[in-house]
């Protein structure tokens, strides 16, 4: 069984982050295992279970730079860290945060694509992006590292200085005369742009030639009172703005069309419930009843490598052909399936898997259309100051869409897909109401694949970032593996398929699902819609296991410190059916308190006798 530290490498992983082992109780690299250092790091999980196979107390070190993230790293525990007096006033941003054993801190955040970042932020506060962090549970000096909060990490903050080599930053020095203009303007625009004073000094601070900033740097430093002087300067682009709204409040026509049409852009009307008075009332459409609703997102989550990209390609073969999906009647439709993971080949080797299983031919898959969007820009939205607006991408999507009238419209994945930060929760909303606009306008359901948090997983809630996600779509799937107690996966092929949310049916619809020859099917056919069908079933298999062992004289006991504990020994079981020990000792304890299972005694003598379940006679 993997080690708990290689079982937190393998989620990192999952999640897109590049680990490398490093040596127990230490911050070096494991020179044994990797001879390269943080260079070999990977997400490859079976180079990863290897690994901690040979070693496994192996601390996790993650490379920042190939994660795509930039680590502040505080030391709070030496006394010349300035890390108070550099925040202070400075807007730090919620972020992934983590205590190092000896107090120290790791704000972790997304570094853009074009970033590098310098070394050192100030006395006490290194910047980590070209190395590597350890990462919780791992250990050093007897102490873990830890978590502080269970967010996912936030877009970089302006005041992280970037290196002034890059191509991006420095421009060609400004000329003595032309700094105080290049200043005064640069402060505009970053003003404008959304940026706070802090903000604004910190980007002067990091690239003071370019900006102009040098000449309040020489000397005393003048910067914060010069912004501060330039922020209250009146603006002439704020007059000219002024200036074009005055314009348009007093024409009644622009370019020959009447004003008055051109604020008619919204569809939305207010009406009077008199109105609805003898009109049908039409049903809830359905791609898949009770699951997955039309006109409207689902948030379908699931942690990297357990499959939801099969599943789903899997529902829309069905939807295109008109077959079941796990057993359940699919609405026959057109398909858009649009992934910014996988690639065209391993599409076709999916297509393959699915087409085999369901007896299809490749003509019969006429009604799906796929795009891989692997290597490429796959953003939906661009954030603004206010909102987020539709890219290029989107209105082609919505275009296909308007050709094609798809039932469905599958996009894989959120993370590749949104602009903004996963916890902002107005920015959320908003991205959710234009894949809504997109679901209604085109009478289909949209479906929307995501990563769960690191809480998320912990908690089997399956929820990632903000809340605002979860409360904002109509309807929520969560696809998970089985694990025992203690973090041990009994069957690595069986999943669970829970119904999180539905606004139009009924939650806690669970399926228990196995992977076989490169599909998932329904283990057993059973398809537990309820709770109350969902612990009926595991009664079901608790007695089944019983009277097979009866058979065999084996007497299972409901002792937890026996050796022939029962709902340990069932679990086990090959017969198990996914069902994990703890559940099945809620059910020994439903079957007791039903008087469907006794507590007798096994036969011999008074000194070797012990408790055993049987049935109630």
């Amino acid at each position: 069984m993997m080690s708990e530290l290689g079982q937190a490498a393998l989620k990192y992983a999952a999640n897109g982050l590049h680990v490398f082992p490093c040596a127990p109780g230490d911050k070096a690299p494991a020179g044994w295992l990797v001879r390269n250092g943080q260079q070999d790091a990977t997400t490859d999980a079976e180079v990863i279970r290897g690994w901690w196979r040979r070693e496994p107390k192996a601390n996790i070190g993650v490379y920042l730079k190939r994660s795509g993230l930039v680590a502040v790293d505080p030391d709070l525990y030496k006394p010349n860290c300035e890390w108070d007096s550099f925040t202070a006033g400075k807007s730090i941003p919620e972020t992934l945060v983590q205590k190092s054993p000896r107090g120290g801190r790791h704000y972790i955040y997304r570094a853009p694509a074009d970033a590098e970042y310098a070394g050192k932020l100030c006395e006490g506060v290194d910047i980590k992006w070209d190395g590597y962090i350890l990462l919780a549970p791992s250990v050093v000096g007897g102490k873990v590292y830890e978590f502080e909060t269970q967010v996912a990490p936030s877009e970089a903050p302006v005041w992280i200085p970037r290196k002034v080599s890059q191509a991006a930053a420095p421009g060609p020095a400004i000329k003595q005369g032309d700094r105080s203009a290049t200043f005064f303007a640069t402060v505009r625009d970053y003003c404008r742009a959304g940026l706070s004073p802090d903000q604004i000094e910190a980007a002067c601070r990091a690239d003071p030639e370019s900006t102009g900033a040098i000449k309040y740097l020489e000397g005393a430093d003048r910067l914060r009172q010069e912004i501060d002087r330039a922020l209250n300067k009146p603006d002439p682009h704020a007059a000219m703005v002024e200036h074009g709204r005055s314009l348009w409040e007093g024409c009644t026509h622009v370019g020959g069309i009447p004003r008055e049409r051109l604020l008619q852009q919204r569809k939305s009307r207010f009406f009077c419930p008199t109105e609805l008075a003898g009109l049908p009332i039409l049903p809830q459409p359905w791609v898949v009843e009770g699951m997955v609703p039309s006109n409207t997102v689902t948030l379908f989550s699931g942690d990297g490598g357990t499959g939801k990209s099969l599943l789903i390609l899997q529902l829309c073969v069905a939807c295109a052909t008109g077959r079941p999906w796990l057993g359940m009647p699919v609405k026959q439709g057109r398909v858009l399936f649009i992934t910014a993971e996988d690639d065209g080949n391993e599409l076709h080797r999916r297509l393959e898997s699915i087409r085999r299983h369901e007896g299809l031919d490749w003509p019969d898959l006429e009604s799906m259309t796929l795009r891989s969007l692997a290597g490429e820009d796959a953003l939906l939205a661009i954030e603004t100051k206010i909102h987020l607006t539709q890219t290029d991408l989107f209105n082609e999507i919505e275009g296909r869409a308007a050709d094609e009238k798809p039932n469905v419209i599958v996009l894989d994945t959120l993370a590749d897909m949104y602009p903004a930060n996963e916890n902002d929760r107005a920015k959320v909303r908003q991205f959710v109401g234009l894949l809504r606009g997109l679901a209604i306008r085109h009478e289909c359901a949209v479906i929307l694949l995501s990563h769960p948090s690191l809480t998320g997983l912990s908690s089997g809630s399956g929820t990632s970032g903000s809340t605002a996600w979860n409360n904002s779509v109509r309807s929520r799937l969560y696809l998970e593996r089985i694990f025992e107690d203690g973090g041990h996966e009994s069957d690595s092929d069986l999943r669970k398929l829970t119904t999180k949310k539905a606004n139009y049916g009924r939650t806690g619809g669970e399926l228990l699902l196995k992977w076989q020859h490169g599909v998932f099917v329904v283990e057993g056919g059973m398809h537990t819609a309820t709770t109350a069908e969902h612990e009926a079933f595991q009664e079901t298999v608790f007695l089944q296991l019983l009277d097979e062992r009866e058979k065999r004289g084996i007497q299972v006991s409901p002792s937890v410190r026996s050796p022939y504990y029962a709902p340990k020994d069932f679990a086990t079981d090959p017969q198990a059916r996914g069902i994990t020990k703890a559940a099945f000792e809620r059910a020994m304890q439903r079957l007791i308190r039903s008087d469907r299972l006794v507590v007798g005694k096994t036969e011999g003598n008074a000194a070797t006798r012990r408790d055993c379940l049987r049935r109630a006679p």
